[in-house]
């Protein structure tokens, strides 16, 4: 979850990455912290203008409340929780909002259009292609993920079924579906046929409930 804002820090932004005791993750990072409803809760990143957080899976769903514990002093606010709210991560581009996705492993080539990312290789998608895309808010994993600890091995989906993936409306495989690192899922699709070149729209959906709209993702025709 990210908090958004001004004047949280005047330091520039930090995240987790030197704040890691052995495999345990940190409930502050650069004199912040974070509680919904009471709670301490894992400190991912902070800036002037955000915080991102790690909701651990026992926070009970509905109306929480949420007090940020900064250096300039204390901000409460509420969010809505709910069981499931799935998110994919993007970034923009040339206008366009395209989902984080490479081609399944042990590639290291973006799926993007060619050229698009410089340092980067990268290429659409073609029919028949394993992709992965990266998302949060999935639901559980059977066994479930621990919370607040990096963790060693991935932890698949409970229900694999529930996950649907629709490119231009045309259904996608979803191949393997789990939590591979604290609150980062893992989605591996196969790319349909039938679709027309270019970017088409991409959505996510875990038990009906749709990721983002206006995300789309690069692909050859065929």
């Amino acid at each position: 979850m990210s908090i958004k804002g001004a004047g949280f820090t005047n330091q520039p932004a930090t995240d987790w990455t030197n704040s890691i005791n052995g495999s345990v993750l940190p409930e502050t990072v650069g004199g912040i912290s974070v509680n919904v409803n009471h709670q301490p809760v894992v400190v991912e990143y902070v800036s002037p203008t955000q915080v991102n957080v790690l909701l651990p899976s026992n926070v009970a769903t509905g109306i929480a409340d949420v007090d940020l514990f900064t250096p300039n002093g204390v901000l409460t606010s509420t969010v809505e929780l709910d069981a499931i709210a799935p998110g994919l991560f993007t970034y923009p581009l040339n206008g366009q909002t395209y989902p984080a996705s490479v081609f399944a492993a042990p590639t290291e080539i973006y799926v993007a259009p060619a050229g698009a990312l410089p340092g980067y290789n990268s290429r659409p998608a073609a029919p028949g292609d394993v992709i992965e895309l990266y998302a949060t808010g999935c639901g559980l994993t059977n066994p479930p993920a621990p919370d607040g600890v990096l963790l060693t091995t991935f932890y698949q989906a409970a229900n694999l079924a529930a996950f649907q993936v629709t490119i231009a409306g045309k259904a996608a495989s979803v191949l393997f579906a789990g939590i591979v690192s604290p609150g980062l899922w893992q989605i591996n699709v196969q790319i349909p046929a039938g679709l027309i070149g270019g970017n088409q729209p991409l959505v996510l959906s875990v038990n009906g409930i749709a990721s983002q709209p206006n995300v789309t993702l690069a692909c050859l025709g065929g």
